[in-house]
């Protein structure tokens, strides 16, 4: 008998290779409020991160009550400025609807509020393959900590080892390992030097396959 396994996606630079159009959104975002920030600050302390840990560290007298309008204001930017068609990441719409057809059950699990995991996923037209969809306000700790996987395996009623995530960044990347899942680097954002405590790392989705996925987590436990 196959083992049950279950594939949990993260989303910016998973699904959608949307962290450019991100970048470009926080830099018109700040401009607003007569800061900066620097690319290194953007891939360093932004990217995979929770727009509640980010925003202190670039407005530091910001007060806590002003947090969730901040970030609401710039992922409205986002969305507005952003297609999910467009960006979509070559092969995924393909891979999810092929681990749909061997009954994969799927989760996402993105450090995005959700009303972005709301505009992607249903513009894709994917929502309906995902038995749960995590976002920034399922978890008090985002990533690096574990949270957000270890609930999204609970929500596909399996344990971490028996998922395998697809991540895009170090700080996701990290997430997934401590949670305990397989996890699959994506190079939409990163390179496969910085993601090298993968156990697997990608270009995109275009040669993945369901039993692919199913020996990488084979290997993983061994």
């Amino acid at each position: 008998m196959k083992h049950m396994f279950g594939v949990i996606f993260d989303m910016d630079g998973v699904i959608v290779d949307s962290n450019p159009v991100h970048k470009k959104s926080i830099r018109v975002f700040c401009e607003r409020y007569d800061t900066e920030v620097s690319d290194r600050f953007l891939v360093d302390r932004v990217f995979g991160r929770k727009n509640s840990d980010w925003l202190p560290e670039v407005f530091e007298s910001i007060k806590s009550e002003d947090i969730e309008r901040l970030s609401e204001e710039k992922e409205e930017l986002f969305r507005e400025m952003f297609d999910p068609i467009k960006y979509q990441v070559p092969g995924v719409k393909e891979f999810i609807r092929e681990l749909g057809r061997a009954s994969v059950p799927m989760a996402v699990a993105t450090s995005a509020p959700a009303s972005n995991s709301s505009y992607i996923l249903g513009e894709l037209n994917i929502q309906n393959y995902f038995r749960a969809v995590m976002h920034t306000s399922d978890v008090q700790r985002g990533k690096p900590a574990p949270d957000i996987y270890e609930k999204a395996a609970s929500k596909l009623k399996l344990s971490p080892a028996q998922c395998v995530v697809f991540e895009d960044s170090p700080t996701g990347a990290r997430a997934a390992k401590s949670a305990g899942c397989i996890t699959v680097g994506v190079t939409t954002t990163y390179s496969d030097k910085v993601l090298k405590d993968c156990s697997r790392v990608i270009e995109n989705f275009e040669q993945v396959t369901t039993e692919e996925v199913r020996l990488w987590l084979s290997e993983g436990r061994s």
